[in-house]
């Protein structure tokens, strides 16, 4: 039972912590994702290639094709097109070629800021690659800069280094030392993130729930999937033994969903029957009780 009410506190804190700084239904990325049929008038930003694919180009279309801009391919030059600012002129859904429910499918035409040249992208189920929200990048820097963050990973990807992890604590601040365009549209945003010692990584995130495929929605803002902006500590009252397991990655009988969250991250599924919750791991099962939590670890 003791175990039960130190999660049912935590739950609580959390709570009042989100309402206390604005993190319920209306602040920034808690409305629903924004309709591409009103991106008429908003700015994107292009976001870089992957190292591996800046030769293949951008697969958009010039409505005014230009030869000296275009890849063998036909796709736009990546070293021509990334980072540009691109206002959306014109949007038009797609005919749906199979029955079933409606297809979010469109075709957007852009202006290249700047010049006097237009290209068009498609926005399967609503999202346009390679692209980031301009108000996006723009309000992530001003809301991350600077600050002190925490992971809700061991682990962050290194940044300017060859590819790899850096290992970092649950609760191990983070100074955020800059907000850069990341390349992918589902987490566009990079927080440039560096230890105490130096070490330097990064944490993705999105920033609002624009330019994403529909039929995602959460009342959490974007980024609290990966990250806190206080120090969990304080969030939550667990003992120095609990979060020791926690960051080595390991869960205990005993232990409550949120922990077990933070130790081994997002399970693939999660089965609720009879008052109990069985939650699906790539390689093992858990299972929890509402007064006695984790009771049950086992392989696949």
């Amino acid at each position: 039972m003791k175990k039960w009410r130190v999660g049912l506190a935590a739950f609580l804190v959390l709570l009042l912590a989100g309402l206390g700084t604005g993190s319920v239904l209306g602040a920034p990325g808690q409305d629903a994702p924004e309709q591409v049929e009103k991106w008429v008038g908003k700015v994107f930003v292009v976001l870089p290639l992957e190292r591996g694919k800046k030769a293949e180009g951008y697969a958009f279309s010039m409505t005014a094709p230009r030869r000296e801009l275009q890849t063998e391919g036909g796709n736009i030059r990546a070293d021509w097109l990334e980072g540009k600012r691109l206002e959306v002129t014109a949007v038009k859904r797609l005919p749906a070629f199979e029955q079933g429910p409606p297809v979010d499918d469109y075709e957007v035409v852009f202006l290249i800021q700047g010049s006097d040249a237009y290209l068009s992208a498609k926005a399967l189920g609503g999202q346009v690659t390679q692209l980031v929200p301009a108000d996006d990048l723009a309000a992530a820097r001003q809301h991350f800069a600077g600050k002190v963050v925490f992971s809700k990973r061991l682990a962050i990807p290194a940044y300017q280094e060859e590819p790899g992890t850096i290992r970092v604590r649950i609760n191990e601040p983070l100074t955020v030392e800059d907000v850069i365009a990341g390349i992918d549209a589902d987490e566009p945003i990079w927080l440039v993130v560096s230890t105490a010692d130096k070490r330097k990584g990064y944490i993705a995130i999105a920033y609002s729930l624009t330019n994403v495929q529909h039929g995602f929605w959460s009342s959490a803002r974007p980024w609290e999937a990966v990250l806190f902006e206080s120090d969990p500590r304080l969030l939550f009252s667990w003992d120095d033994q609990t979060w020791a397991a926690i960051n080595e990655g390991m869960a205990k009988p005993g232990m409550v969903p949120d922990q077990v969250r933070l130790a081994w991250g997002e399970p693939l599924s999660i089965v609720r029957s009879a008052g109990e919750e069985t939650w699906h791991y790539p390689d093992k099962i858990v299972k929890f009780h509402p007064a006695a939590g984790l009771f049950l670890i086992q392989s696949r």
